[in-house]
C-alpha cells in the first residue's frame, strides 16, 4: 500500500479556474457569492478524486463539477426561438427562458474549453494525461433561476 500524502483536489480546482477565467465571459467565482453582479456566474463544485496505483506511478482519476447558476432576474423573460436556435434542441416557435438559452451557451463554452485546452493546464505536482467531458445536467431552480453542471474526468498522474 502506498502511503498518500497530498490530493489533486486543489491544484486542479485552480488550474481549471484560471481556463475558466480565461476562457470565459462569464464571472467566475471560487465559492457560490451571496449576491452576483452579473448573471449566468460559474463556480467549481464537487470533486471527486480516485487514487489507482500502478506499479511505478500514482495515477489519479478526479472528476469536477463546474457549476454554472442563474437568478431568478430576467429568467421569466420568455423569448421566441427561431429556427437557428439550437439551445436545448428547442424547435422553432419553441418558447424558452432566456436565462436558460444563457445556461445552455455556458455549457456549450464550457464543455469547448475543456475538451479543447483542458489538456493544457498546469496543475501543480502533476501531469494531465486526459480530459474528457463525462455529462451536463441542466434544470430550473426554485427562484426562476436555472442551473447546471458540467462534469469533467481529469486522469492525472504524479510528477
Amino acid at each position: 500500500m502506498r502511503v498518500i500524502k497530498h490530493l489533486p483536489i486543489l491544484s486542479l480546482q485552480e488550474a481549471v479556474y484560471g481556463l475558466l477565467e480565461k476562457g470565459q465571459t462569464a464571472q467566475v467565482y471560487r465559492a457560490v457569492p451571496p449576491h452576483a453582479e452579473k448573471s449566468p456566474y460559474i463556480t467549481i463544485g464537487l470533486c471527486t478524486v480516485k487514487p489507482e496505483d500502478t506499479k511505478e506511478e500514482a495515477l489519479w482519476n478526479c472528476t469536477l463539477a463546474i457549476d454554472i447558476w442563474s437568478t431568478g432576474a430576467g429568467a421569466g423573460n420568455i423569448i421566441e426561438a427561431d429556427s437557428a436556435d439550437t439551445a436545448g434542441g428547442s424547435a422553432p416557435g419553441t418558447q424558452i427562458a432566456e436565462q436558460a438559452k444563457k445556461i445552455y451557451e455556458a455549457v456549450d463554452d464550457i464543455s469547448y474549453l475543456m475538451t479543447k485546452y483542458g489538456d493544457r493546464i498546469a496543475v501543480d505536482g502533476y501531469k494531465v494525461l486526459d480530459v474528457e467531458v463525462e455529462q451536463s445536467e441542466t434544470f430550473p431552480t426554485s427562484d426562476l433561476g436555472y442551473h447546471a453542471t458540467v462534469s469533467v474526468r481529469y486522469q492525472l498522474i504524479d510528477k
